[in-house]
């Protein structure tokens, strides 16, 4: 099973409430499409822990990578436990994911977008959802220009074009 991951706000950051519906809808359609969702499982609410519920309402399955158990969200279905190891998630999810979808985010998106980045791995980022995801949309990184973050209008877009680049990477 191909793994997807959703990036971005947890509930500690101020984001616009319109994209918690766009996030579960990512969620739907990931389920939809027979992807798995790998994210941060803790139940911090935001735009992740929609993404999970969308994912659960389709019978989908959902990975979550936590700090600790403590807090781990009742839609995850494996559980990744790293232990209060602060960035060891940031580096660890993106590289389980044959593409990752970013909707806003704070320093630990970014943190996820840069493991991203430097190991070439997709980013699909949904357009006009703020923090680090707008502020890197149809953008590289830096010079060396490893990988573009593409822009999706919609989360239907952002699947299509997700289902494109997996395809592609099971080409080669």
């Amino acid at each position: 099973m191909k793994q997807v991951g959703v990036i971005g706000s947890y509930s500690d950051i101020e984001y616009d409430k319109r994209l918690e519906k766009i996030a579960v809808q990512i969620g739907e359609l990931i389920a939809d499409n027979g992807f798995a969702l790998i994210c941060g499982g803790e139940e911090q609410g935001g735009l992740v822990q929609a993404s999970m519920r969308g994912a659960k309402s389709r019978n989908g399955l959902v990975i979550g990578i936590v700090r600790d158990k403590k807090n781990v969200a009742p839609e995850v279905d494996i559980c990744i436990p790293v232990y209060g190891a602060i960035g060891l998630r940031e580096y660890l999810l993106p590289l389980a994911c044959q593409a990752i979808i970013s909707i806003n985010g704070g320093s630990g998106t970014l943190n996820e977008l840069s493991v991203a980045y430097q190991n070439k791995i997709p980013v699909v980022i949904i357009k006009g959802t703020e923090g680090w995801s707008g502020k890197l949309e149809n953008k590289y990184l830096d010079k060396r220009r490893k990988e573009l973050f593409i822009t999706a209008d919609t989360p239907e877009q952002a699947i299509m074009l997700v289902k494109q680049i997996i395809k592609r990477s099971d080409l080669l």
